[in-house]
């Protein structure tokens, strides 16, 4: 064993993720619902859910684990981008309110921005939720620097209790948009969801796994520790993680209690830095397969149409681009293809809001992905 201690730190909760890889997971729901209890014995401080996990299943986990506890963990649900308007929120709320059996939502996020709605609309609806006793907190998720700082306006005294992003090692947006620092000035909690970048990290280029490696061997612990610590620590973080394993549960809680050296914390963030490019739109090819293997539009007429209904669709986007607000950079990795340079594999709604905003003429913010199969992507 290393001489290094691992010991307890209260102060650096962990949060559990119950959503797609969670609820739509080969395990019986008996088994689900038992995990979840497992996270909250061990004190897991956040049950983070939606109601668009599953169409509301997650939610109905959620509350079947919680029967029984006298003390249970900060609750954490979201209203999903077609519910931003008042009635829709409203009405978004109470049905979220009953498939987890509660009186009142600990903390209610905004899973979406969704430009079609103003924001203050939005933000009215919350306000009212929390007059009324039905939420404690307003959170926000997926937002830019100029939406938090409306939604900081519009709620006025209430205020924003968090905000919850993507952030881990190889996604580091919220440093790079400033982000994170106006979280810091106002207090806000910093939510990280994919903090284990979806478990990606394993494949990383080896200069970077190498270095992981040899923290993990001189504490004694698992890389997925050790990366979860330093988005704790150096990223003043919550880590939300999903698993549906006891052991990786258990490991990934001890993570905030490792106590690493400031210069292997240093290295670490070294080692990955956020290296976003502008690269012209007419490089990168969208694939078929990407992250969260979600559908995706081949075509600029494609994206228009929005024949899959996201909301917000590339056009309601591509308002936000043009009124020069920061859209989060594109991931890429070198393409298989000899007639471009770049696959596209993640932000495929940004990139085609991009193109529509300008007229495919301006180079978009993107990461470079390397060390990725671009044929395995999933």
């Amino acid at each position: 064993m290393s001489d290094h201690t691992i010991s307890s730190h209260p102060n650096k909760p962990l949060g559990l993720g119950t959503g797609d890889f969670f609820w739509d997971a080969p395990i019986d729901r008996d088994a689900k619902i038992d995990l979840i209890r497992t996270a909250i014995d061990l004190g897991v401080v956040l049950i983070d859910t939606a109601e668009e996990y599953g169409d509301g299943e997650s939610e109905k986990l959620v509350g079947a684990a919680l029967v029984g506890y006298s003390e249970k963990p900060r609750i954490a649900t979201k209203f999903s981008p077609q519910n931003c308007g008042r009635d829709e929120l409203i009405t978004a709320a109470d049905r979220s309110l009953r498939r987890l059996g509660m009186e009142r939502i600990d903390l209610y996020q905004m899973h979406w921005p969704n430009p079609s709605v103003p924001l203050e609309e939005t933000m009215s609806a919350l306000s009212t939720l929390v007059d009324h006793g039905k939420v404690s907190q307003i959170g926000l998720c997926n937002v830019s620097s100029f939406q938090l700082e409306q939604a900081q306006s519009e709620l006025g005294v209430k205020s924003v209790a968090a905000v919850q992003v993507e952030y881990n090692l190889f996604e580091r947006t919220v440093e790079y948009s400033g982000l994170k620092q106006l979280l810091t000035v106002h207090g806000i909690e910093l939510l990280a969801y994919s903090p284990l970048d979806q478990g990606r990290f394993n494949s990383a280029p080896r200069e970077q796994r190498n270095l992981l490696e040899s923290i993990a061997r001189k504490y004694d612990v698992s890389v997925a520790r050790v990366v979860l610590n330093w988005l704790s620590v150096r990223g003043s973080a919550v880590p939300i993680v999903r698993t549906t394993s006891r052991e990786h549960l258990r490991d990934n809680i001890a993570a905030v209690g490792t106590c690493m050296d400031d210069g292997d914390l240093d290295e670490i963030g070294l080692a990955f830095p956020v290296d976003i490019l502008e690269i012209p739109t007419e490089q990168i090819r969208v694939v078929s397969d990407g992250e969260w293997g979600h559908d995706a539009y081949r075509t600029v007429n494609e994206a228009r149409e929005n024949r899959f209904g996201f909301v917000p669709s590339p056009i309601d986007l591509a308002e936000e681009a043009i009124r020069g607000e920061f859209l989060k950079p594109v991931r890429v990795v070198a393409s298989a293809d000899p007639d471009y340079m770049y696959d596209l594999i993640g932000g495929r709604i940004r990139y085609w809001a991009w193109v529509i905003a300008h007229d495919g003429k301006k180079p978009i913010a993107a990461q470079i992905r390397k060390g990725i199969d671009p044929t395995g992507v999933a």
